[in-house]
Order: C-alpha cells, then structure tokens, then sequence
C-alpha cells in the first residue's frame, strides 16, 4: 500500500500487509517457519547474496516479522525497522552495531532504570563506556561529547519522571559532531509523538509496553530515519543491505 495515500488510523491496521492471495484472509499469519524454499539453486544464491528480495532464514527475515517492521516505519515516518525480541535487545543490538569496543555513549541520566543498568552494567563489561549526563543542561550535554562519542541517547518522555525535553536543540548538537541521535519513544508511541519529525536518526521501541497493549508479548523495535549518514561507518554497511532486503522481500508478496 502507498503510505502516503493513508492516515494514521488505518496504517497502524494495514501498513505492511496485504490480504492473502489464496485465502482473502485479511489477518497476518504468523509464519512459524524457519527456512524458505527457492525456485533453484541460481534464485537461492541471488537471495542469500541479497541481491533478490526473498526469504532463507527467519533469523534474519520473516514475512510476520516484515509486516510488523514495516507498519513501524510507516507510523514512524522512517525509512525502514528492525524487530528484536524485547527493547533491551533492541538498545543492545543497537549499541552492538553501531559501536565498537573502547566507544562512549552519552546518555540522559533520566531513563527508564532497566536501561541505565544495561548501560551501566552489562554494555560497560562488553567494552563500552556511558556517561550520564541532564538531558535539559545542554551545555554540559555538549561538553561531554568526546572524538569517541557514537550515539546520544535520551527518551521523549522520561520513565518514570513523564519529563520532556528540547528534542530539535540536541538534535542540532549531535549533527554538529555527527553523532547518531537516538529516542526511545515507547511511552508515547508514534500516536503521541514522532521523533524523527525533532530530529531524531533512530527511535527505538519496547513493543511490550503500549504497542502491544494487552501485556501477553515480548518485543522491540527499532526505526531508521533513513536521515543519518551512514556511508562513513563501515559497521553499518552489512544492517543497511538487510533493511533494503527486507524492503524489497516484502514489496514483492
């Protein structure tokens, strides 16, 4: 479906899903399966090189899994979503990818506790390094910045303060040393409030909270603004092919 063509309310039912083919059943199954077949071995080696859309292995990417990807990216305004299997993975693959050992993070001493001491304590023994710093002291958020800064890291709305903060100002801040601005918007949701319209490169989800809303599953998310300049950061180059790859498998259903 064309994104732009629908509002809020019916992307959030609708975006990345299409009725199935042969039994017009508008539901998204889940699709259990681990491996995927091939029409020959030629189509198989153009998939796994990830040069056709198509899917191998559901670790990586799974028709269920795209619906959900994609409908976030949609209600997000972002360019493309990755799914984990809770919001701690989800900062934790993040920091994983973006970082390599010996890198910093500059984070709103503010956060929901369960991620200051993913920051503090499990990220600190995997070799990187978080400083704590006000989120509304801007200048001693600036002054805390290092050549070994990667990502600023802050929430749309403090848990469990409800504070809120100055989004396009340390938006502006992370651009002027290029560092990736990072909102974890699982209090509000894309409903109340999208970041990346304030500046934000990635906005990272627990699903489990107000997304899901009947508290029986586990999940996270993340979405790419598709604002950030990726090109200069080998690291990245391997997750940027897979979000297109998941893109194109899902466009192609």
């Amino acid at each position: 479906m064309d994104n732009k063509n629908y509002g809020f309310e019916t992307l959030q039912i609708h975006a990345g899903q299409k009725p199935d083919t042969t039994t017009k059943a508008t539901g998204m199954p889940l699709y259990l399966s681990n491996a995927f077949t091939f029409d020959d071995a030629d189509q198989a080696a153009r998939i796994f090189a990830l040069e056709e859309g198509g899917y191998f292995y559901s670790r990586l990417s799974n028709p269920t899994v795209d619906a959900l990807q994609t409908r976030m990216a949609a209600l997000d305004g972002g360019f493309g979503a990755v799914a984990f299997a809770s919001g701690t993975a989800a900062i934790m693959g993040l920091i994983m990818t973006v970082c390599q050992s010996g890198d910093e993070i500059l984070a709103a001493n503010n956060l929901y506790g369960g991620t200051i001491g993913s920051l503090s304590g499990t990220m600190v023994g995997m070799g990187f390094t978080s400083h704590f710093v006000n989120p509304t002291d801007l200048e001693a958020l600036e002054a805390a910045i290092n050549d070994k800064t990667k990502i600023i890291f802050v929430e749309s709305v403090g848990n469990p303060n409800g504070d809120m903060l100055d989004f396009e100002a340390i938006s502006a801040i992370a651009k002027k040393y290029g560092i990736l601005f990072v909102v974890d918007n699982t209090t509000p949701t894309p409903y109340l409030f999208k970041p990346i319209k304030f500046g934000a490169d990635l906005v990272v989800y627990s699903t489990t909270k107000y997304l899901a809303g009947h508290g029986n599953v586990m999940g996270g998310v993340i979405v790419d603004s598709g604002n950030f300049n990726w090109k200069d950061n080998p690291v990245i180059h391997y997750l940027i092919c897979l979000i297109k790859h998941i893109m194109i498998s899902f466009m192609q259903i």
